[in-house]
């Protein structure tokens, strides 16, 4: 689902200061980008493990639900910070379709365990049990 979502990037506009001259690989700024959000990366995974087990007591398929949910989100939406040095939606706003393509894979993610189709995957934790014979 994620990769469906990413396939509007080339909608996108490049901001203006990033296409005057050639840029070179700023390894100071990937280092500081990694140390900021490998652990707000993690802070939102314990945060979701402390609300689906201390708040809702999830079992073991809603723990999935709720972590695949949650991962879905970041990561689909993590698109729209690493897309500029610009203030995300204020100061460089992404194209319509990759808007709309991130943000409708986040409702389909966060839909899609409601529907029935989740009980036809042969892998699904949500399957419905098979009856002793």
């Amino acid at each position: 689902m994620y990769d469906t979502s990413q396939l509007a990037i080339p909608t996108d506009e490049v901001d203006e200061e990033q296409v005057r001259r050639p840029a070179h690989w700023d390894i100071a700024l990937i280092r500081r980008f990694m140390i900021c959000f490998g652990p707000i990366s993690s802070l939102f995974d314990f945060v979701t493990f402390a609300v689906m087990l201390g708040v809702f007591h999830a079992d073991a398929a809603q723990f999935h639900t709720g972590w695949f949910v949650e991962s879905l989100a970041t990561q689909t939406l993590v698109i729209f910070a690493i897309r500029t040095r610009r203030m995300p939606f204020w100061r460089s706003r992404p194209s319509l379709p990759l808007t709309l393509t991130a943000l409708g894979v986040v409702a389909l993610g966060a839909a899609l365990p409601t529907t029935p189709s989740r009980m036809s995957s042969a892998s699904s934790p949500y399957r419905q049990p098979s009856s002793p014979r």
